[in-house]
């Protein structure tokens, strides 16, 4: 898998965000939190069918050209063959409705902090309330000493965002 390299000059920070959702929103980050989990269902399901596939025409003697094509699931392919470090993974599972974290990666379109510090434009989502302010306030040091900097995050853009929604 490709590793991120961010550009020379910029930095990488990342931010965690406590939203204040009104009920539409919170209906709309579950339904993009179910897409993502029904999304990697079907990708799991149609590895595993290929897999499935493949293993049937092995025994009715077809040569190794005309097998179905090899899907592989990337990770566990590579553990599979011995080519990543650490112990072998076991296969990958299915994510229930019931028991899967509500979670979802947005890494297109705008994701900003808005200059009021109280509020995020999410694409697809609209804009949502922040439950804290996104100013980070002064910033200590580890030996209780005076205040090293004084620290805010500017309203920009994201390039990515992973979304964890906690119903109450």
């Amino acid at each position: 898998m490709k590793k991120f390299q961010p550009k020379a000059g910029f930095v990488v920070q990342a931010y965690r965000f406590a939203l204040d959702a009104n009920a539409a929103q919170k209906w709309a980050l579950r339904s993009h939190c179910g897409a993502a989990r029904a999304a990697y269902n079907w990708a799991l399901t149609w590895v595993e069918a290929s897999c499935s596939q493949r293993t049937a025409e092995a025994t009715y003697d077809i040569p190794e050209q005309q097998l179905t094509e090899w899907r592989p699931w990337s990770h566990y392919a590579k553990s599979g063959q011995g080519k990543r470090r650490g112990r072998a993974m076991g296969r990958p599972r299915f994510k229930s409705k019931w028991k899967a974290r509500l979670s979802c990666r947005l890494t297109t379109g705008t994701i900003r902090v808005d200059t009021d510090g109280r509020h995020m434009t999410l694409s697809r989502l609209g804009t949502i309330r922040v439950h804290e302010p996104t100013s980070t306030g002064p910033v200590r040091r580890r030996d209780g000493g005076s205040p090293a900097a004084f620290g805010r995050y500017e309203p920009t853009l994201l390039s990515s965002l992973r979304l964890s929604f906690f119903a109450n």
